[in-house]
């Protein structure tokens, strides 16, 4: 996807007129449904899936610049698991009668949730940071976005990969994107879901860190040593 938002960063401004304002970029309805295969679309997903494939199109998307992300959908259309639209959404179609929860959340809400509390307190994103795999492991398939200012203080990260298998990504806490960190600065681990970690707490050694990773990201967040 970087790739792709740097093409259409390209082409955008080749038809700029000279001296204007560079246009922001926007992404429109991304999303996957948690119909079953029979509905026949191709982004057919478990609810995980669903909420892990949306959050982390949001985080790449941040490392691009792209400050305006829409997911497809709020709330599922119906009932049917068969139908495809029909379950897109981040909550049960079905009311719960409760004022204060008045749908019951899909995994793909908390995990919204989850990265909005985290890494969504961020002034900016410092983009994508280079990050080496575990052995056996691609480190193309290691993602490490850095995000600056605002809650998340000299630097916090979010960590997956797009692996099937768990990795780990072992990356330099004090980099050109987050400069301000110490090399010896330690982070307090949030899952996707938004509960601690296990580990619950990680400090980097020399300047670099190793963190988990897996198909769900992880939110390292800057605590006092």
């Amino acid at each position: 996807m970087l790739a792709d938002w740097a093409a259409v960063r390209a082409l955008v401004d080749e038809f700029l007129p000279p001296g204007a304002p560079r246009a922001p970029l926007a992404s429109g309805e991304w999303g996957w449904t948690t119909a079953t295969k029979l509905c026949g679309y191709a982004c057919v997903a478990t609810e995980a899936e669903q909420a892990q494939w949306v959050v982390r199109s949001w985080l790449v998307n941040a490392a691009a610049n792209v400050r305006l992300n829409i997911a497809y959908d709020w709330r599922d259309d119906g009932n049917d698991t068969n139908v495809c639209e029909q379950n897109f959404g981040a909550v049960h179609v079905a009311p719960t009668g409760d004022a204060a929860a008045p749908f019951a959340p899909k995994p793909l809400y908390t995990a919204a949730a989850a990265a909005q509390a985290t890494v969504g307190n961020a002034a900016a994103a410092a983009g994508r940071v280079v990050a080496a795999a575990a052995a056996g492991g691609n480190a193309a398939d290691v993602f490490v976005v850095a995000f600056v200012g605002g809650g998340t203080g000299a630097g916090a990260f979010a960590v997956w990969s797009n692996a099937t298998a768990p990795t780990t990504a072992t990356f330099a806490v004090a980099s050109p994107a987050t400069p301000g960190l110490a090399p010896d600065a330690c982070f307090a681990l949030v899952d996707w879901l938004g509960a601690q970690a296990e580990p619950a707490r990680a400090c980097a050694a020399g300047g670099a860190i190793t963190l988990n990773a897996t198909a769900g990201p992880l939110y390292a967040m800057p605590v006092a040593r």
